[in-house]
């Protein structure tokens, strides 16, 4: 009998915000270095829960070289809300960075949120929960983070987010 080739992970599609918001949490629970997360508005229903921002804490407390940048595109309606992720991102703000897209990347309204090059959660549309979860898929992953370090190099700096803690 000839060897079996291992199937290849294909996209697992995400269709309700609960859905999404425990595959947002999962995957930031797989990262062991670094998330980078591409989002319009920070949807708190996505990004806020107890889930993602306790795997997120975990992250940069457990790892010493653990790295998380968020970059944003609606800066004004995430410094307007009370956010549960900016509130842990400003107290481990050795760990974080937050920017905001640049001008002329205004037209980007698509979210990914990406995993140590190796799992990607990725949706068209801040509107929408649906998404696709890709884990283990390193070769996606890269090419999103590819994607992600473009617009981070072009982005900002969040400066209506920065809150000092003494």
């Amino acid at each position: 009998m000839p060897p079996t080739r291992q199937e290849k992970p294909e996209p697992r599609l995400v269709d309700s915000r609960a859905a999404y918001a425990e595959a947002a949490a999962d995957i930031a629970g797989r990262a062991r270095r670094r998330i980078d997360l591409l989002s319009y508005d920070l949807a708190d229903w996505a990004y806020g829960t107890p889930g993602f921002c306790d795997a997120v804490r975990d992250l940069v407390l457990g790892h010493q070289r653990a790295r998380v940048r968020v970059l944003v595109h609606d800066v004004r309606s995430v410094a307007t809300q009370e956010h549960r992720l900016l509130h842990l991102l400003r107290h481990v703000s050795s760990f974080t960075e937050i920017r905001v897209l640049a001008e002329h990347q205004g037209d980007n309204r698509d979210e990914s949120l990406i995993a140590d090059e190796r799992h990607l959660l990725e949706r068209d549309t801040p509107d929408s929960p649906t998404a696709r979860l890709c884990l283990d898929m390193p070769v996606r992953a890269r090419a999103a983070r590819h994607r992600f370090d473009g617009l981070w190099d072009a982005a900002g700096p969040a400066t209506e987010l920065r809150r000092l803690y003494i």
